[in-house]
């Protein structure tokens, strides 16, 4: 056995994606390194949250979207 690799996902496309199938008024939770790209004709910013376990980690961000 070795490590399994998974093909990075295409970020951008999975946010769409979920915008897609979202009501109005609903919510996406995104746990990530980054701010996800999203156009603000389908989602909107409404929070973010820092997110660290302790020093020498990676910090994460918990980023709140809303569907418009």
């Amino acid at each position: 056995g070795g490590y399994v690799r998974f093909k990075p996902l295409d970020k951008t496309k999975v946010v769409k994606e979920c915008a897609k199938v979202l009501r109005p008024g609903g919510h996406l939770v995104w746990l990530d390194e980054i701010w996800p790209q999203h156009t603000k004709t389908e989602l909107r910013t409404v929070g973010h949250i820092g997110l660290w376990r302790s020093t020498m980690h990676r910090v994460r961000a918990v980023t709140i979207l809303e569907r418009v």
